[in-house]
């Protein structure tokens, strides 16, 4: 087909009518039904997977470009192996375990839940952003070698576990609810701060 005849061509079928726009997605639909769809794309050595460029794993499910992993769902881009026991992490890996809802986990992280760039030797941690070599941390940002903080604000082993419990609590009662899922939004990020302060005076 010649150029000009091309042209013309898209110019018929898309002529900005909805009713034309949806039957070329019909007939779409049918051709591509006329032809198998591969299950896996690439992908070696690997037990009780799908998802695609999955390598050296077991049990991955709807997942994408890992290496290494193990009984994890819905991970994409851990190109670094090991990782064990996960669940909709994206991007690193590298000793990962026990990691909920995260970005950019890894470098012996264990056991953190709605974090953001937390690795090399996280480990219990929730909803912490750009923090390192910490553990046991409650709501925090960009900590280095920390422990047993919330906000940012240090306390004692006991105090930690007493006051996160309690937050925690307060949550379940009061939660904040976001259109874009469990991270608490911007909008309400004031707020959450002021009932803080008030569940944690003595």
């Amino acid at each position: 087909m010649k150029k000009k005849e091309y042209e013309e061509k898209i110019q018929e079928l898309l002529n900005g009518s909805h009713k034309n726009i949806q039957e070329i997605k019909e007939k779409t639909e049918k051709l591509h039904l006329q032809f198998p769809n591969k299950y896996r794309s690439d992908g070696t050595k690997s037990v009780n997977v799908s998802g695609e460029y999955i390598y050296n794993s077991k049990n991955v499910k709807d997942s994408y470009w890992n290496v290494g992993g193990e009984d994890l769902r819905y991970c994409q881009y851990l190109a670094f192996g090991p990782q064990k026991d996960s669940y909709d992490v994206t991007i690193y890996g590298d000793n990962l375990t026990l990691c909920y809802e995260g970005i950019v986990l890894g470098g012996q992280t264990y056991n953190c839940k709605f974090c953001i760039q937390t690795y090399i030797n996280c480990q219990n941690l929730e909803y912490a952003e750009y923090c390192k070599s910490s553990s046991d941390c409650f709501g925090c940002v960009s900590l280095r070698n920390d422990q047993y903080c919330i906000l940012n604000k240090q306390y004692s082993k006991e105090e930690y576990k007493e006051l996160v419990q309690k937050i925690k609590r307060h949550m379940d009662k009061m939660p904040f609810k976001d259109k874009g899922g469990e991270f608490i939004s911007m909008e309400n990020s004031f707020q959450q701060n002021s009932l803080y302060l008030d569940i944690t005076k003595p």
